[in-house]
C-alpha cells in the first residue's frame, strides 16, 4: 500500500458549528438547529453556487442571479430559465407574499445594509443568499474512487461564506487597506464558515477541486496543527489535501467551533 506524506501549506481562517459540549451545555442552541460540524475524511463532489429551501428562504434564489426593482409597480423580478419574472412567482415560498411585501422587505434590507456599499438605487443581482456567491460540497467516498457515484451522497456540512462576510468584503474592496473592516467569522449550524477571498483562493489555486480529500478533524481544546500527516489513502491525482482543526470549549461561544483550514502538499514515500 502506498504512504503518503502531507506537509503543510498555508492556512485560512475557518468557522464550524458549535462542540458538542457547549451544545449539551446550551440545549436551547439545539432547538435553533446548531449542531456540530461532522468529522471524517471527505471528497469534493460540487462546487458552484448553492441553492435551498426551508428556513432559508433567501437562499432558494443563486447568488448572482441577474434582478430587477419597478418601484412604479412595487414588484421584485427575477431571472429564471432565461426570463425574467416576478419573484412572488418564482416558487411556492415567495409566493405566499404579496409583490408589495416582497417589495418592501428587499428594498428595506438593501438600503439598511448594503445600498451604502454597492453605490446603487437597487442591486440588479441578487446577493441574498445566506450561503454566499460560492460553496463547496462534500461526500464520503464508500469505494474509494474519488468520485461522486450513485449510492453517495453530498453531505449537508459545507464549506461557505456569509451575507455579512460578503458584504464586508465588498466594502474593503473600495477602501484603503487602513479603512478596511476585519472580518470575523462565527459559528455555523454545522457547516464550515470561510472568508470570501479564502474560498476563491482554495477554487482558483486547486487547493480544493472535484475528487480532492477535505478531512474535519476531531474537535479538541487546543489547536495543535501538525506540520506533517503520514497516511495511506491520499489521491494520487491530486496535489493537495485540505484540513479543517476546530476547538473545542464547553463555556465560550465564539471559541468553540474556531479553527484552521489548512491546506496540505502530497508527496508520495518511496
Amino acid at each position: 500500500m502506498a504512504k503518503y506524506r502531507l506537509t503543510k501549506l498555508k492556512s485560512f481562517d475557518a468557522h464550524g458549528g458549535l462542540s458538542r459540549d457547549f451544545l449539551d451545555a446550551n440545549p436551547s442552541l439545539k432547538d435553533e438547529k446548531y449542531s456540530s460540524t461532522r468529522a471524517g475524511r471527505y471528497v469534493v463532489g460540487f462546487i458552484g453556487k448553492h441553492v435551498s429551501g426551508g428556513r432559508w428562504i433567501y437562499s432558494t434564489v443563486p447568488w448572482g442571479t441577474p434582478m430587477l426593482f419597478k418601484q412604479a409597480e412595487n414588484t421584485v423580478y427575477v431571472q429564471k430559465n432565461g426570463k425574467m419574472i416576478k419573484l412572488s412567482a418564482y416558487n411556492s415560498q415567495w409566493g405566499q407574499f404579496s409583490d408589495a411585501k416582497i417589495f418592501k422587505a428587499l428594498s428595506d434590507t438593501y438600503m439598511n445594509y448594503y445600498a451604502a456599499i454597492h453605490k446603487k438605487l437597487f442591486p440588479t443581482e441578487w446577493i441574498f443568499n445566506d450561503f454566499g456567491h460560492v460553496t463547496i460540497k462534500y461526500f464520503k467516498d464508500l469505494n474509494g474512487d474519488f468520485q461522486l457515484n450513485k449510492k453517495e451522497t453530498l453531505h449537508s456540512d459545507f464549506l461557505h461564506t456569509t451575507q455579512i462576510d460578503e458584504l464586508t468584503t465588498t466594502y474593503n474592496k473600495t477602501v484603503s487597506s487602513a479603512f478596511a473592516k476585519p472580518i470575523n467569522l462565527v459559528n455555523s449550524h454545522g457547516c464550515i464558515h470561510v472568508k470570501p477571498d479564502s474560498i476563491d483562493e482554495l477554487i482558483s489555486k486547486g487547493y480544493l477541486e472535484k475528487g480532492s480529500t477535505i478531512e474535519i478533524h476531531p474537535y479538541q481544546p487546543a489547536l495543535m496543527v501538525p506540520n506533517t500527516i503520514e497516511i495511506t489513502n491520499a489521491n494520487p491525482k491530486k496535489s493537495f489535501e485540505v484540513h479543517f482543526f476546530p476547538l473545542w470549549d464547553k463555556s465560550d461561544k465564539n471559541i468553540s467551533g474556531k479553527g484552521e483550514m489548512v491546506v496540505y502538499t502530497i508527496n508520495k514515500l518511496k
